[in-house]
């Protein structure tokens, strides 16, 4: 039996000017998700995040708030530091199907007009806690942001 692992990235994007995440409603699974998919080839995981919440969410700014202390930190002329995940999660998608799941946080620079483009619309936290529809590890993921970052 062969056991079939794809790597994915997700971002909870969060809103500095109040307490409040990004989800959209994915019809096919039924469910609310962050932004996210799956990496192309040559592609680091911040950068699969950047593309994704571009593809889905369209023209927005975004800061990717590293899970490590040395953003960006030129090393050497060889080497830099990337925006590290703060998770990555192993997600069970079907039997022998596997997402390994870079998970991201953001916050949103400036303002976007949603339009409820592809099904997106903001949550708080409370309605995050009563969310139907949602994914426990979706739900989880997106408390741990709301506590780290309000």
């Amino acid at each position: 039996m062969n056991v079939d692992k794809h790597f994915t990235a997700t971002t909870y994007i969060f809103d500095p000017k109040q307490p409040q995440t990004l989800l959209h409603f994915h019809p096919k699974l039924n469910s609310w998700l962050p932004a996210g998919g799956h990496l192309e080839a040559n592609e680091a995981p911040h950068e699969a995040a950047l593309r994704e919440i571009y593809e889905e969410i369209g023209d927005c700014t975004i800061n990717l708030i590293s899970g490590n202390s040395s953003e960006l930190l030129q090393i050497d002329d060889r080497g830099k530091f990337l925006p590290m995940p703060h998770y990555l999660l192993s997600e069970k998608i079907e039997e022998y199907h596997y997402h390994l799941d870079w998970i991201f946080y953001a916050w949103l620079i400036g303002d976007v007009d949603l339009n409820f483009k592809n099904g997106f619309r903001w949550f708080s936290k409370s309605e995050i806690v009563t969310l139907e529809n949602c994914f426990e590890n979706v739900k989880q993921l997106a408390l741990i942001g709301f506590d780290k970052f309000y």
